[in-house]
């Protein structure tokens, strides 16, 4: 059995839940945008990875001009980081990381007792 597809995941999710960290402690920071990790399937079957972490451009652009507008009234805008969908997402992430981490653990332990018999 071959565990890269589990790794590959243990890895993609490693990093969404990073940056679903990073958006749930800039909630009180004014203006802070949150990132979104998009992923995708890696080729030849191998699991899921990190496609890419992004801002949207455009979403800076705004938020520059809006910044802009602010500073002259003298008002910062809350951030946009919606703590529902954060800690969502971090639960999938958690789960889908426990469920990778035991597929690795049940593989080891069918090759350790493939050993044993041959052995």
């Amino acid at each position: 059995m071959n565990n890269i597809p589990s790794i590959s995941a243990l890895n993609a999710y490693g990093i969404r839940q990073q940056v679903n960290a990073n958006n749930v402690a800039n909630v009180n920071t004014p203006d802070f945008k949150p990132s979104r990790v998009s992923m995708e399937e890696a080729p030849n079957r191998q699991g899921v990875r990190v496609q890419d972490i992004s801002r949207q451009e455009e979403d800076l652009r705004a938020q520059r001009q809006d910044q802009d507008q602010r500073e002259t009234q003298g008002k910062n805008a809350p951030s946009e980081t919606d703590l529902v969908t954060e800690f969502t997402e971090m639960l999938e992430n958690k789960n889908a990381y426990n469920a990778n981490a035991q597929v690795i653990k049940v593989n080891d332990q069918m090759n350790g007792e493939i050993i044993n018999k041959l052995a």
